[in-house]
């Protein structure tokens, strides 16, 4: 169930905006866009591949920060301007 029947009607014009853009009439047509759709998938790993060897993520960091609240003073001292 929707929030309200605006919601539902936004959410009807996405699926029939994304039906015209998929549908292709012939199986050629199909073929020649799920190969496109292929290749430009391929194209977006190689180049996060390469940012990511260039430019490493730490995952730690940002599971470490996550679980821990921060304690009061060490937020006021970082925002002065806050107080």
């Amino acid at each position: 169930m929707a929030v309200s029947p605006a919601d539902d009607l936004l959410g009807g014009l996405w699926a029939v905006i994304a039906t015209v853009f998929v549908y292709r009439v012939t199986y050629q047509q199909s073929m020649t866009a799920a190969v496109s759709r292929v290749a430009a998938t391929a194209v977006s790993f190689a180049l996060c591949l390469i940012y990511l060897i260039f430019l490493p993520f730490p995952l730690y960091r940002g599971r470490a920060r996550r679980g821990r609240p921060q304690p009061a003073r060490r937020l006021a001292a970082a925002h002065p301007a806050a107080h």
